[in-house]
């Protein structure tokens, strides 16, 4: 794989990473509010996010080029090992 690609997927490894960690932070917030009426609206919140198709496209939008990124990188790196393993030379014509 080349090391740009491996760069980017490790920038995209760690932001998740972060990402991660603020969800973890915001859930312990919700979990441990005395609002219980902010905790419904966090979970109305993410159900909408994650259900409505308005804010799939938008999510989609975001995400679909970099994984579409990685999968080339990934298969231009089965290309590259698949033409290694063919011979150059000494194969009949």
């Amino acid at each position: 794989m080349e090391e740009s690609a491996k760069e980017y997927i490790r920038l995209l490894l760690n932001h998740i990473k972060e990402l991660y960690c603020e969800n973890e932070a915001l859930k312990a917030l919700f979990r441990t509010s005395p609002m219980p009426s902010l905790r419904e609206q966090w979970k109305s919140a993410l159900t909408l996010l994650m259900q409505a198709p308005e804010h799939r496209q938008v999510i989609d939008a975001k995400f679909d080029p970099h994984i579409e990124k990685i999968m080339r990188a990934l298969d231009d790196q089965e290309a590259v090992a698949s033409l290694l393993r063919t011979p150059t030379k000494g194969l009949p014509n």
